[in-house]
């Protein structure tokens, strides 16, 4: 499997840059909802967004709470689902743990959940990492 680092660095960065901008006026939970829901807008502005050779982004969900959701389509499902989930979300948590664009999620707990489609639409899995998974 090809995980490639610019899928974080990517959703990070520009959900992270709508976060950073809001979170030097309040820090108040109601903030943080409303900055995710306004990082998911300009995420949705961009897509579909093609985040590397086997995903592409084809939206986001804000909430509930601190989470933020990536609707994504996994061009290539292998056979072996469960070793390819396993193997991806490993990937992500050591993502969300050191992608410096993410620094903002951490900090604030923000819960980043990963829901891959196949290329016909079809659910295949779902992915859920927060700054729990690695403290």
């Amino acid at each position: 499997m090809n995980l490639r680092p610019n899928h974080a660095v990517v959703l990070g960065w520009f959900a992270s840059f709508v976060i950073l901008v809001g979170l030097g006026q309040a820090q108040t939970t109601d903030t943080v909802e409303s900055l995710l829901a306004e990082a998911s807008k300009s995420l949705n502005a961009k897509c579909p967004m093609q985040i590397d050779q086997d995903t592409r982004l084809e939206s986001t969900v804000a909430g509930p709470g601190r989470r933020l959701t990536y609707i994504c389509t996994a061009m290539n499902v292998p056979a072996d689902l469960a070793g390819w989930v396993r193997e991806k979300r490993t990937w992500l948590i050591n993502s969300y743990k050191t992608v410096p664009g993410l620094s903002t999620f951490r900090s604030y707990g923000v819960e980043l959940c990963y829901e891959y489609l196949d290329s016909a639409g079809k659910h295949v899995a779902r992915i859920s990492v927060s700054p729990a998974d690695f403290q």
